[in-house]
């Protein structure tokens, strides 16, 4: 939810500025992996009931996880995991990833707790794919602007993208600008105790606000560019 974003980014951005053969593979390789990311921008993977079982269970039989193995799980975080994961009705394991993630960087973060942490890696994390798509979106090869890279690069970019519009992401952008609700927000954060001191609290709400921003950037980056189809606008 946080560092496989984070690390999208940077791969999309080093190699449109640093196009590179080894830089453009990774870039193949990452808008591959990514482009279900990206076909349900920020869609949570859902709950589910045996990987809450499982991490229940974790308390006293252990669990084994990725590159840690087989351990016991403090009653502490598996609690945190589950209030995580009903907030942002999240998948579990990933609800307890981004805790694990959030005890790293609590260092960052002075004066907060792990959950307050991973609340802010969450948005963190949401704003960073999709500026990873307004990234992808404004490299595009189109009417107005040439960015500066290698041929190879702008044509993946181009046909990558225009394939994501061929799938709808448009009709999905402008979904998302119509429904995410910073109010809304600020309320499902209060009821769980989870917005934090007021200097993180303003934090969440602007990452979630230009989260929203920069969708409708992405929008109107691609109507300037290529246009647009004529369905998506009338929503």
């Amino acid at each position: 939810m946080w560092t496989p974003y984070k690390e999208f980014q940077r791969i999309v951005e080093v190699a449109i500025a640093n196009p590179t053969q080894s830089n453009f593979e990774n870039l193949q390789s990452a808008l591959q992996k990514h482009r279900q990311n990206f076909l349900t921008l920020l869609k949570n993977p859902p709950r589910n009931e045996k990987h809450r079982e499982e991490l229940n269970k974790g308390t006293e039989e252990g669990i084994d996880l990725p590159g840690v193995g087989h351990s016991i799980l403090p009653k502490e975080l598996v609690a945190e995991t589950i209030i995580i994961s009903d907030m942002f009705e999240l998948n579990e394991y990933m609800a307890l990833d981004l805790l694990g993630t959030a005890q790293q960087q609590m260092a960052n973060y002075p004066g907060v707790g792990r959950g307050v942490v991973a609340v802010l890696l969450y948005y963190d994390g949401r704003k960073s794919i999709v500026t990873t798509l307004r990234t992808l979106v404004q490299a595009r090869r189109g009417n107005l602007w040439t960015v500066e890279t290698t041929e190879q690069v702008a044509n993946l970019i181009t046909r990558y993208t225009y394939e994501l519009m061929c799938d709808g992401i448009i009709t999905k952008l402008l979904s998302l600008i119509s429904a995410l609700d910073v109010s809304k927000e600020v309320e499902l954060l209060q009821r769980n105790r989870a917005l934090g001191p007021p200097r993180y609290h303003q934090q969440v709400i602007d990452l979630f606000e230009s989260t929203r921003q920069t969708l409708a950037e992405i929008v109107y980056l691609y109507a300037a560019q290529s246009g647009l189809p004529k369905e998506p606008t009338l929503v």
